[in-house]
């Protein structure tokens, strides 16, 4: 029987914003009982998340996908302006993404829809709320007012280029890197 495992796709945020984004939450988890978002997974946007497991075959095919489009496609600026949250279950960096990238979100579902087998969430495709998560969790809802409000202080304001289309494995109780498809 084919090993399944679970996987994501990203696009890994480098550079000054990933220091600006873990010193964050290092600064809110020393305040907060809240587990460490970066301990688990790298400063990131979720392109598609796959609430199903993946088998070794389908795997190969998002690989041979993934490969094609980023030969294909031309990186997309994006800036990383703001705190905002999802109810009181997330508090996020949000996102203010180009024209460009959303023709590179919306290019990049389409060429995913061509793998039959992929299921699609309602947060998925036109409802994807492009942000990198700062505190998530039980810790975070008890504690909700006082983290937003030491948050909502901060001004991030990062331009950044989608420049790579990254997938996560997790085999544990961490993410990892799995490949890295660069875009042109």
């Amino acid at each position: 029987m084919e090993e399944l495992g679970k996987y994501v796709i990203v696009y890994l945020i480098k550079g000054e914003a990933r220091e600006y984004h873990n010193k964050l939450i290092s600064r809110i988890c020393e305040r907060f009982p809240i587990y460490k978002v970066n301990d688990i997974i790298e400063s990131h946007l979720t392109l598609k998340y796959f609430n199903q497991l993946l088998n070794l075959s389908q795997l190969k095919e998002i690989e041979e996908n993934l490969d094609a489009f980023c030969q294909s496609h031309r990186r997309a600026s994006l800036k990383l302006q703001g705190i905002g949250y999802f109810d009181k279950n997330v508090i996020f960096i949000d996102v203010e993404p180009s024209k460009e990238m959303k023709t590179l979100y919306s290019e990049l579902v389409i060429s995913l829809e061509n793998l039959k087998w992929i299921e699609w969430l309602q947060y998925d495709k036109i409802n994807m709320h492009f942000h990198a998560t700062l505190a998530e969790g039980e810790g975070l809802q008890k504690n909700f007012e006082e983290v937003y409000t030491s948050l909502s202080k901060e001004k991030p304001n990062f331009e950044l280029c989608l420049d790579n289309i990254c997938i996560l494995h997790k085999p544990h109780n961490k993410w990892i890197l799995y490949r890295e498809f660069k875009l042109s």
